[in-house]
């Protein structure tokens, strides 16, 4: 049995959509997906490209996948990394490919110069968070994440320009 970690590419954008749809099912948050192949090419691999994907590969066959993207520390005025998703299908776990996975991601900011990787996971989610615990990452005290999405971001924004 083989593993392989290799960048997502153009027409990879139905193995990342079965990936996240994997992952809103784990989160229990199905309905909340309205990601589309045409979304993701724009997002990975369009002109306005903003983010990289990589995909693992367990003999060949598409097992999960990581979406990361560059941002930055301005206390520090040094680039970070933030991995948004690191998912495996669900008959590859406790296989390494997520550790696999966020290795890879750590390398890739690496050599970026990042001095950081950031990323959250749900507070239920133990067995995410035993591998966070395992590879040493730190967790963050007095922090809270937050959110403003569709109307009310939109709202918001009204303030600053005035339509």
């Amino acid at each position: 049995m083989a593993l392989t970690i290799r960048d997502a590419a153009p027409g990879d954008e139905g193995t990342m959509l079965r990936f996240i749809r994997i992952l809103s099912e784990h989160e229990h948050a199905q309905d909340r997906v309205t990601a589309t192949e045409e979304k993701l090419h724009g997002l990975f691999f369009g002109p306005k490209k903003i983010a990289d994907a990589i995909i693992a590969e367990w003999d060949g066959a598409p097992c999960g996948h990581a979406l990361y993207y560059p941002t930055i520390s301005s206390y520090l005025a040094e680039p970070m990394v933030y991995l948004e998703d690191v998912v495996v299908d669900s008959a590859y776990r406790s296989k390494g490919i997520g550790r696999a996975l966020m290795a890879t991601v750590a390398a890739r900011g690496v050599a970026f110069g990042a001095v950081r990787m950031y990323w959250s996971a749900l507070d239920w989610n133990k067995g995410a968070i035993a591998l966070y615990d395992k590879i040493g990452a730190e967790r963050l005290s007095g922090a809270l994440s937050f959110k403003l999405q569709d109307e009310g971001l939109r709202a918001f924004a009204k303030e600053a320009t005035g339509d």
